[in-house]
């Protein structure tokens, strides 16, 4: 060897020469170098530790877990490579996963003896691979076309019973050692007559129905099949805390019953809750369900309201703007889930709202200035009526039957607490 003097430059230039000769070491000693007792655990063992995919090994490659992307930084990354040797980075080689079969109509088929049967089978592959269908078993007389995926079927009368349809689905991926195939068996029901079962019923439950906070409900639910099929009942969209329990057969009718007991935060709130009766054990299945709409109000004894006062109502804009609260014989009451009825000087309804914690509640009304804009506006909360409060500004119509003035006007103070459209009234003077 000539006594070059070494140099950054060509110091630089022997650090590749010297890990192109490992590396081709490696290639040129495949099979012997991964044969070396220990080697490819240990790598495999860098690789969990570092929480990396495990390395693929073949006798004509170097190939470990890293990737210069997993790194943070370049420094992270030439620390790893140098006290490792680690000499290729290549990414994990992606596993191909299986097709997934579809099958139209899909459960139990049931067809009558002579008539027609016909399914829709067809697969789709996550890769985007072709698809392969095949018929494993075929009852006698039927026929499946693997370009279709149409199967069709007249059973004979000599057929009734059950049969069993196996179809298999196989990927078709550039290495065909890789291919993976499902199946899917169908059960084909041949009868000799066609199905009379009917779907059960379940007994109306009157909706909606109004619960109060922190009171314990219990809401029985029934079903009955004229069949006398066996059916199991069930509840979705529970709010939270209810609980649905089945309770099995008494008295000819399957029961269930729902039991709740809101909460201080549900109150103000609407649930609807669906109740459903299935068949267990015919062919097909049949259900029947009905929807119970659940409203939360505050549990308040009429005692603790004082009053309800009105401290807006007029009519701007096509809209009837309503406001007001209500007042309690004691403080700190949470009056959430009251309801405000809302109706005019004939007792006509005109809405309904709920009040929020302090008690105030808002509404607006859309209202065509061609209706009949009431003339007052009267509030009610659990039977309890407020003072009937005069819309302004005041219709002629309204000004007659109040026997009241065109001076009085709105002041615009949506907070104001009693109405002032009668303190300055001048005395009425009697007419000759």
């Amino acid at each position: 060897m000539s006594n070059q003097r070494l140099t950054p430059s060509n110091l630089h230039q022997w650090k590749i020469s010297l890990f192109s000769l490992i590396c081709l070491t490696g290639l040129v000693t495949g099979e012997q170098a991964w044969a070396r007792p220990g080697y490819a655990d240990t790598v495999k063992r860098w690789c969990s530790a570092a929480k990396r995919p495990a390395p693929v090994f073949k006798a004509d490659e170097c190939s470990t877990c890293h990737d210069l992307g997993n790194y943070e930084s370049q420094t992270a990354y030439k620390k790893a490579f140098s006290a490792k040797n680690l000499d290729v980075f290549c990414p994990p080689e992606r596993i191909n996963q299986p097709p997934r079969l579809i099958i139209e109509p899909s459960g139990v088929q049931t067809v009558v003896a002579g008539q027609p049967l016909k399914i829709k089978v067809s697969a789709q592959d996550p890769e985007g691979h072709g698809v392969i269908l095949t018929a494993k078993t075929l009852p006698e007389g039927s026929n499946f076309d693997p370009t279709t995926g149409s199967f069709s079927w007249v059973p004979p009368s000599s057929a009734i019973g059950s049969h069993s349809l196996v179809i298999m689905a196989t990927d078709q991926p550039s290495d065909p050692a890789t291919a993976n195939s499902v199946e899917q068996t169908i059960t084909l029901q041949v009868t000799d007559t066609a199905a009379t079962n009917t779907p059960p019923t379940l007994t109306p439950l009157v909706t909606p129905q109004t619960v109060n906070v922190s009171e314990k409900v219990v809401i029985p639910v029934e079903a009955i099949d004229a069949e006398t099929d066996t059916l199991v009942l069930s509840a979705n969209q529970l709010p939270e805390g209810a609980r649905f329990r089945f309770i099995g057969l008494e008295q000819g009718k399957w029961r269930g019953e729902l039991t709740w007991q809101p909460t201080v935060n549900q109150a103000n709130q609407r649930y609807t809750v669906s109740f459903v009766a299935r068949e267990t054990d015919t062919v097909p299945l049949l259900q029947a369900s009905q929807n119970l709409e659940l409203i939360v109000k505050a549990a308040m004894t009429d005692g603790k309201i004082r009053k309800i006062v009105l401290d807006q109502v007029n009519y701007r804009r096509g809209q009837l703007n309503l406001a007001g609260q209500i007042k309690f014989r004691q403080d700190k009451v949470d009056a959430r889930g009251l309801e405000v009825t809302l109706t005019d000087g004939f007792g006509q309804h005109l809405g309904q709202v709920f009040v929020n914690r302090k008690g105030k509640w808002a509404l607006k009304i859309p209202m065509d200035a061609a209706e009949a804009i009431p003339c007052t506006v009267q509030a009610e909360v659990n039977g309890i009526v407020s003072e009937p409060v005069p819309v302004k500004p005041l219709t002629h119509s309204c000004l007659d039957d109040l026997n009241t003035d065109h001076t009085d006007h709105d002041d615009h103070d949506e907070d104001e607490r009693e109405d002032d459209h009668d303190d300055h009234r001048e005395p009425s003077k009697s007419r000759d």
